[in-house]
């Protein structure tokens, strides 16, 4: 059943490569520039790259080198914290918002494709479940 249970996860992980692949070519990003411009946009509250490694699970290279290429690009800026001089907030700019709408439309059409054909009550009991699996990870 565990086998059953990881590759369930790989198979989920491939087709969302899939989707993410479709932003990465009309933008010519890479997967870690894109994973970073969306978790940016969808989660205004993570902006330092601190978070993105630890929220997101990403290298600090990869982070350090996909923040510089997507500033280079125009896409994301660097933005001192007034409080603290340690901290370097990375703010989404104006060109990368074609790019991110595009983004979360892929995004929102993996995740309808990961529940075509599946009915409301199963999906609810589903990610009911999920829930109960991430608090059993994180321990409480």
């Amino acid at each position: 059943m565990f086998d059953e249970q990881w590759q369930f996860a790989v198979e989920v992980e491939r087709e969302y490569a899939q989707y993410r692949k479709k932003v990465m070519m009309r933008y010519h990003l890479s997967a870690a520039e894109v994973d970073i411009l969306l978790f940016l946009a969808n989660n205004s509250q993570f902006d330092l790259a601190t978070d993105i490694v630890r929220v997101r699970k990403m290298q600090k290279s990869h982070v350090s080198l996909a923040v510089n290429g997507l500033c280079e690009k125009g896409y994301l800026r660097k933005e001192g914290d007034m409080a603290d001089r340690k901290k370097v907030h990375l703010k989404l700019e104006p060109a990368a918002a074609e790019c991110v709408c595009y983004g979360q439309k892929c995004q929102k059409e993996f995740g309808e494709s990961l529940f075509c054909g599946i009915s409301d009550e199963d999906k609810k009991e589903f990610l009911r479940l999920c829930e109960l699996i991430r608090k059993n990870v994180i321990g409480k």
